[in-house]
């Protein structure tokens, strides 16, 4: 068996979700509400049998691999790992010296973060920089909480204590702890205030100094991160995710802020959902992590140019990952840890009535600074807008702003549809996406599926609960079916074996083993609906005719919507003979849909 294989055969996917939520009994599985999203009803499902979790009300499913991957916002590697562990199995991909290698790294940073957690406290020197964390509003409760520490400015301090309990220079240099001088090694952060940076598992795989106590040079950086290393790659680690994860997921929003006395004050100031770039600007990788946890992004960068320059490319980013996208603006002069310091009730207030939607702050800037009194200035309000817009991946949020900025300026929808043209072919650059890693990394068919998706994915359902429900009556039905697919695969797993009917369990472990691999999602959806309609639904008969009347009801009206669009065309083109066969088509297909509507529609709770 494969690592895997033996993970999931050693671990029960109840005892694994139940680590994190409460699930009770529902039939023959376990229903919560789910932790993805916020509900009131559960419709988060759990499969003893299976081994597999899905969720009906965001579409989010899978086994205990993706449940770990969402629930604590890591990726494929970082889920197998922590099972792997609490399973007792051994990653054979990994060999035991390159494990025991990476281990050593992960010891000597958590032994150098207690060194300077010591000195912070004990030394004369992190005396001072103590009394400048207090100063600057940290309490003792937060700089403990975060293991804040001081670095000595003896260049060897921190190399000795380590040497001492049995590291290498040479493995003290891989880890970034250490740097190579022409005289031999040297500790690399010296004279500077230590924040470390923890990973998923809340073990320390870096850190940032502030250097204190002297001015900063060419070659002796304000700032000092750990560079890349075995167990610290930058553009995947967020300063104080490891802290805000749950709250992040639980208010389904992520506050970005650019440093570290940022983060901690705003944690401090019950902003515990505030998370910080570890020397980098924000990737598509730390994007990945946060979309895992949030739909929701808020940027509180510096008021100054500088600070919404740094934003722009990240905003960019989280634009085009789906992200809804708000700034936190703070007065000019400061910046958040500034304000929080100087006033928490304004940071607070700021955050719960004052962040603005980014097109609305771009539009606004480029209005204050262009105004609207010539083409030119309105080419370049759009000239500043558009890109961002461009940027946004959801359709119908990218047309309302197309249209608020086209109203604001005053525009004809054909001129601002040339200048979005324009702007768009010029302006707007592709940026690469981030790269899946690994098979279990890709995503899931789109998560909000279609009422129509939804009746043709409970008429499956129906169709292997009682194989005297598989004639529909209508092949029409069958042919307006928009994943026939599914529904012939029903039909098959139903029919009877040597005259004899099958049981539920049987037609469903057929049903699997004949769906395409591309459906296998969708399919797991179907399942967990036959196992909930098993046991809910007591006349299936009725619940099919009310699910056919709903698709006839929801083809009607788009048939209605075409034939208006196209009776349209034809009057304004003056082809008389097209207009009246069209009418006379759209007057039957009225009467069709008034038929539909005097019959009683119902379809149950487990399709909404």
């Amino acid at each position: 068996m494969t690592p895997v294989e033996q993970i999931k055969s050693r671990l029960d996917i109840v005892e694994v979700v139940g680590g994190y939520i409460k699930l009770q009994r529902a039939g023959i599985n376990l229903k919560a509400r789910c932790p993805f999203h916020n509900e009131k009803t559960p419709s988060f499902f759990v499969s003893p049998a299976r081994q597999t979790w899905h969720c009906f009300g965001c579409s989010k499913g899978g086994d205990i691999f993706s449940f770990v991957q969402e629930i604590e916002g890591m990726e494929f590697p970082e889920a197998l790992r922590i099972l792997a562990q609490r399973a007792g199995v051994e990653l054979v991909h990994e060999s035991r010296e390159r494990r025991d290698a990476r281990s050593r790294l992960f010891e000597a940073n958590e032994l150098a973060v207690k060194f300077f957690e010591t000195q912070l406290l004990k030394s004369p020197a992190g005396g001072r920089a103590l009394a400048y964390l207090r100063d600057r509003g940290l309490r003792d409760e937060t700089i403990h909480a975060f293991r804040l520490g001081w670095a000595p400015e003896a260049q060897d301090a921190l190399l000795v204590f380590l040497r001492g309990r049995g590291f290498s220079d040479k493995a003290l240099d891989e880890v970034g702890l250490a740097t190579r001088a022409r005289d031999g090694f040297r500790a690399r952060f010296r004279g500077r205030i230590m924040f470390p940076i923890f990973d998923g598992s809340n073990r320390t795989v870096g850190f940032t100094g502030r250097i204190f106590g002297r001015e900063e040079g060419e070659y002796d950086p304000k700032y000092l991160n750990t560079p890349e290393t075995p167990i610290f790659e930058k553009h995947r680690i967020l300063y104080g995710l490891s802290a805000a994860r749950k709250e992040i997921r639980r208010r389904g929003v992520a506050l970005l802020v650019e440093g570290q006395m940022d983060c901690l004050l705003a944690h401090q100031a019950t902003s515990a959902h505030a998370v910080a770039t570890s020397g980098t600007a924000l990737s598509p990788q730390h994007l990945v992590v946060l979309k895992r946890l949030a739909d929701t992004v808020i940027f509180s960068y510096d008021a100054d140019v500088a600070g919404i320059e740094a934003a722009k490319r990240g905003i960019d980013l989280a634009l085009e990952a789906g992200f809804i996208v708000r700034l936190a603006v703070v007065p000019k002069g400061k910046d958040p840890a500034d304000l929080i310091r100087d006033d928490i009730a304004a940071w607070q207030e700021l955050l719960e009535h004052g962040t603005q939607p980014i097109i609305g702050f771009l539009l606004e800037q480029a209005l204050a600074a262009h105004g609207l009194a010539s083409p030119e200035a309105k080419r370049a309000v759009v000239t500043a807008v558009f890109p961002a817009i461009a940027r946004i991946s959801n359709t119908i949020e990218r047309a309302e702003w197309l249209e608020q900025v086209r109203l604001r300026l005053g525009m004809t929808q054909a001129n601002a549809e040339a200048f979005w043209q324009e702007v768009v072919k010029h302006e707007v650059k592709s940026i690469e996406a981030p790269q899946v890693s690994s098979e279990q990394d890709r995503p899931l068919p789109k998560e909000i599926l279609s009422r129509r998706e939804l009746l043709e994915e409970h008429l499956v359902a129906l169709t292997m609960l009682q194989e005297q429900l598989n004639d529909l009556g209508d092949e029409t039905i069958v042919r307006s079916l928009r994943n026939r697919a599914l529904y012939r695969v029903a039909l098959t797993a139903v029919q009877p074996a040597e005259g004899a009917s099958l049981a539920i369990p049987e037609r469903v472990s057929r049903f699997q083993d004949a769906i395409a691999e591309e459906f296998k999602p969708y399919g797991e959806r179907i399942v967990f609906m036959v196992e909930e309609m098993a046991e809910s639904i007591r006349d299936l008969l009725e619940e099919r005719n009310a699910c056919l009347r709903e698709i006839r009801t929801l083809d009607l009206r788009e048939r209605l919507e075409a034939i208006s669009t196209e009776l349209e065309a034809a009057e304004r083109s003056g082809d008389f003979a097209r207009t009246r066969e069209l009418t006379e088509r759209f007057r039957e297909s009225s009467a069709n849909l008034a038929a539909l509507f005097s019959e009683t529609s119902r379809v149950t709770e487990t399709v909404s």
